[in-house]
């Protein structure tokens, strides 16, 4: 199929010569509603949070310069607390109200249940962050902007190699944490596992630590901290958690006599975790983890849109890839839409699947499972708690 160049990124709004008056789908009306579905409320709210406002912002644009084919873009923002009924639920209230696609979910577990019902309507859909690979698999209407959760486990095999490479040893020791109930963290870890079975990386995984969600964690965090203090020459830490859990185990490490300076290392849900209430970041030292976006990267679209965002949403403490990501999946459609012609659900489908993108957040194409092709970057923070780019994986 032959790929359409679509670039999107803040302040670039050119979507080549695709310029054409969208067939109404049931509708006469001037605006095009785009449903939302995020996690405005619940433990990792901080993402939907995010997402939401990229999502705003992205209609901002959009609409500052003309709009869909001179349409005003309309979203329409449901809160799926978190809950994957909840989620569904919002999702049919969505298509009720005629969007003529959705943005979201936020996190795995809802995602995996809304993408479920998208993909038996056929009704198109692009999560900016759900990760799981079983999201997309097989389901022709699903799409995401993100990696895949399998794709960051191969990504910090990669780092892990990388960083023994560069510190000249023979060997790199890593304990592996994983959450048993979350999706995100057990897909990081199995593919990271099966990465690193590879001798070649030079990666060996002396123990496995499971939990069962944050409040687990809590629990027997001590224990786990004298589980790896119990292992000589253990080079870092691979936790492939969410924020809150993230700055939990960093700061117990930090705070311990061993292993306080031990390298942590962790998937895109570390992004933001110098946001948690009380956390001091300089802890943050010597931890990496891969993500789509270094928000600080001298990109004149990049730095639009996080001056853009902080005028927007002064009361955020920081700007995340997971905003960037809804952003730009909010022009994925606006390419689609304006390539296609038509709101036409199954029209709509194949756009997208056409579409080469160039956002914020990378430039690249879908595979045929409907996940982007692109190149992740890995980001850490200096000894100042302030974010710095390590490279590309």
């Amino acid at each position: 199929m032959k790929k359409k160049l679509f670039k999107f990124a803040a302040g670039a709004l050119s979507v080549g010569a695709a310029v054409c008056a969208l067939a109404s789908c049931g509708s006469s009306s001037d605006t095009v509603k785009l449903g939302l579905i995020a996690n405005l409320s619940g433990s990792a709210s901080f993402y939907g949070q995010q997402v939401k406002h990229g999502a705003e912002l992205a209609v901002k644009d959009i609409n500052a310069n003309g709009g869909i084919d001179g349409k005003t873009v309309e979203l329409v923002v449901k809160n799926d607390a978190q809950d994957t009924t909840t989620a569904v639920q919002q999702y049919n209230a969505l298509v009720d109200e005629g969007v003529v696609g959705i943005v979201g979910a936020v996190i795995s577990g809802t995602t995996e249940a809304v993408a479920e019902q998208a993909a038996k309507d056929n009704f198109p859909m692009i999560t900016p962050s759900g990760s799981a690979a079983s999201i997309t698999e097989n389901r022709n209407s699903v799409f995401r902007a993100c990696f895949t959760d399998p794709d960051q486990g191969l990504t910090l095999a990669k780092l892990c190699k990388d960083l023994k490479t560069k510190a000249n040893d023979d060997e790199y020791k890593v304990v592996l944490f994983k959450d048993s109930t979350q999706n995100y963290s057990t897909g990081i870890a199995q593919k990271f596992q099966e990465a690193v079975n590879d001798t070649t990386y030079g990666v060996t995984i002396v123990d496995t630590i499971e939990y069962a969600g944050l409040d687990k964690l809590q629990t027997n965090l001590d224990t786990f901290y004298t589980r790896v203090c119990g292992y000589e020459g253990v080079d870092a830490v691979v936790f492939p958690d969410y924020t809150n859990a993230d700055y939990q185990v960093v700061n117990k490490f930090r705070s311990g006599t061993k292993y306080n300076d031990v390298t942590f290392i962790g998937g895109d849900g570390w992004d933001g975790t110098e946001a948690v209430d009380g956390a001091d970041a300089t802890k943050l030292y010597n931890c990496y983890y891969s993500t789509n976006l270094y928000m600080a990267a001298d990109v004149p679209s990049v730095q639009k849109f996080v001056t853009d965002f902080k005028a927007d949403y002064p009361e955020e403490e920081t700007v995340s890839q997971f905003a960037a990501l809804a952003y730009d999946a909010v022009y994925m459609y606006k390419g689609a839409l304006e390539a296609c012609k038509s709101t036409d659900k199954e029209k709509v489908v194949a756009a997208i699947k056409a579409l080469e993108f160039d956002g914020l957040t990378g430039k690249g194409t879908f595979n045929d499972q409907g996940n982007p092709v692109k190149t992740a970057s890995i980001v850490t923070w200096d000894v100042e708690g302030k974010l710095s780019y390590y490279g590309a994986i």
